[in-house]
């Protein structure tokens, strides 16, 4: 099996768009004695770059999608998307390339005058489609570079990154178990997605290994918004026995589930404990502050592109890309322990 570039990047412990730019340029980001570490340890194993691909790269447009499905556009109102961008601008910053963000519909998939034709742009990064959205075909058939921005356990032949969706949630169920909250509902989204179910799932493996038995009561689904959040704790509120806590999937939900709390003058968290995954803006100045999942967006946003960058101007492969270990692709989310729980 011949050497990849992802080969030399681990040996040099060294990003693979860093090794990339060092083998292929002799000028350029990549500093004089981080580039020739590089090539010393390219030469050393063996490896020889892609020059199909390098002669293919010939005729880039320097442009990249970061696409959004249709069903998802009210995305772009919300801080998610601006703080994914902020990353994919990181990743494109020193290479040239310029973004462009188009909403992704069934029809335009494979159209030749659509946003993702071939003679625009070099390739795609697009938020993962919910799992009941029929574009998810679509996309897998395309020639174009493909990331997906949060994983698809039905495609595992397209490549993406994403977060500890599922165990960073069990490590949030934990904490508040672990705080004497046993009873906690769980307001996830309507909408179909990946994530969603993670997250559902890492909620009820933590409370079945806790010795709790979940209750289908206990788990409201809404849209995500601050009104489907509101309406979701006024529905709580009317439970003879209230739960000892809220876990809300979105920070949208949480906000509307905040101000539900605060209207009817509940007690947060004597009387009900309030946790979420991605936190609102005012969360950490909020009475009281509100224990968070922090998502590294940026940070998932920038190693979506990178990846990206890596298949157009690197001459890594698709089948490279797969082979790199999900741990590498995977971006952890952290806790931030406030006082609302």
């Amino acid at each position: 099996m011949p050497i990849t570039i992802i080969e030399v990047a681990k040996a040099a412990n060294v990003s693979v768009s860093t090794a990339s730019l060092a083998i292929r340029d002799n000028a350029g980001p990549v500093a004089t004695k981080t580039r020739e570490h590089i090539r010393r340890v390219a030469k050393k194993l063996g490896y020889r770059p892609n020059l199909r691909g390098r002669a293919l790269r010939q005729g880039i447009n320097h442009v990249i999608a970061i696409g959004v499905p249709d069903r998802v556009r009210k995305i772009y109102h919300d801080p998610y998307f601006s703080e994914l961008i902020e990353g994919a601008i990181r990743a494109t910053d020193t290479q040239e390339f310029s973004l462009t963000f188009p909403m992704i519909h069934f029809d335009t998939v494979d159209d030749e005058n659509g946003p993702l034709d071939k003679q625009r742009i070099d390739g795609l990064a697009i938020l993962a489609p919910a799992l009941d959205d029929p574009v998810m075909e679509k996309l897998s058939n395309l020639s174009l570079p493909l990331v997906l921005i949060g994983r698809r356990h039905d495609y595992p032949e397209i490549p993406w990154v994403d977060t500890d969706n599922y165990q960073v949630t069990k490590k949030m169920i934990k904490l508040m178990i672990e705080r004497g909250i046993r009873r906690i509902a769980f307001i996830k989204s309507t909408n179909n997605y990946q994530c969603s179910l993670d997250r559902m799932h890492g909620y009820y493996d933590m409370l079945k290994e806790s010795g709790i038995e979940p209750k289908q009561e206990d788990i409201y689904e809404v849209e995500i918004s601050v009104p489907g959040g509101f309406r979701a704790v006024k529905e709580i509120l009317k439970q003879k026995e209230l739960p000892g806590g809220i876990f809300c999937c979105h920070s949208m939900i949480a906000e509307g589930a905040f101000w539900a709390l605060k209207q009817a003058k509940i007690e947060i968290p004597h009387e009900l404990a309030l946790a979420t995954f991605d936190e609102p803006s005012f969360a950490s100045y909020s009475i009281p502050t509100i224990t968070a999942i922090l998502q590294p967006v940026a940070e998932i946003g920038e190693l979506a592109v990178k990846l990206l960058l890596d298949q157009i101007m690197g001459g890594v492969s698709h089948n490279d890309i797969l082979s790199i270990p999900e741990q590498e692709r995977t971006i952890n989310s952290k806790i931030i322990l406030r006082s609302s729980i």
